[in-house]
């Protein structure tokens, strides 16, 4: 029997090309995927926080949760967390298992954003559209059909909801999806169509050669 890779890398992206098995990912990487648990915590996301403080809401989602370290982070961060309707979603069952298992008081669920029918139930067991709907480093995911992502993320927030993007860039030349995005501009501008801008700003690490992140918050138009 060929054994399986404890390398998370070899299930998301292989030779240039989206593998995606997440569920095979979270059972057989021999650390936490992306070293989620450090980087719930680090300085990027201590921007993300920051952004997020300055948005009311009484629902809240986040898309892409993975082993929930953020998500608890949110919950933790807010004030009058039992008031408030929080839920961690990602396409993969085995990561919000394990994350149910690690982060109590948080209702974690999977579904896939590019598939209609799971959105509609996604949106049963939430009760409809969330206040806020945060993207955290998920885009490059779904380049290929964006156009589903972005029907679907309009649905999951309704008409007076809000869209956080928080999306970082590669570090390398040539990366999966850089015919989309091959710049923060480029995805502010293609969001711009969907969305009425609220919020933008592009961080720059240069602990990591200028390394960008798009910080977007946006309303459906």
């Amino acid at each position: 029997m060929e054994s399986k890779s404890t390398d998370y890398h070899d299930y998301v992206f292989k030779g240039g090309k989206l593998v995606g098995e997440f569920d095979e990912m979270y059972r057989n990487s021999s650390e936490v995927p992306w070293h989620q648990d450090e980087s719930a915590f680090a300085f990027f996301s201590d921007m993300t926080l920051a952004v997020l403080k300055s948005v009311d809401f009484a629902s809240f989602m986040e898309l892409g949760c993975g082993l929930g370290y953020f998500t608890r982070r949110i919950r933790d961060s807010v004030e009058n967390p039992e008031q408030r309707k929080i839920y961690g979603v990602d396409i993969s069952e085995e990561a919000v298992v394990q994350a149910a298992g690690l982060h109590a008081g948080i209702d974690f669920f999977a579904f896939d954003v590019l598939e209609d029918d799971q959105v509609a139930r996604a949106m049963e067991r939430t009760g409809g559209p969330v206040d806020l709907l945060l993207s955290k480093e998920v885009l490059w995911y779904v380049t290929d059909r964006i156009d589903d992502y972005v029907r679907n993320t309009r649905r999951l927030i309704g008409d007076g909801g809000r869209l956080y993007i928080s999306q970082s860039f590669p570090e390398i030349d040539n990366y999966y999806g850089k015919e989309l995005f091959a710049s923060p501009a480029m995805m502010r501008e293609f969001f711009d169509r969907y969305f009425v801008a609220e919020y933008v700003a592009v961080e720059e690490d240069s602990r990591s050669d200028g390394k960008h992140m798009l910080h977007y918050i946006g309303r459906s138009r």
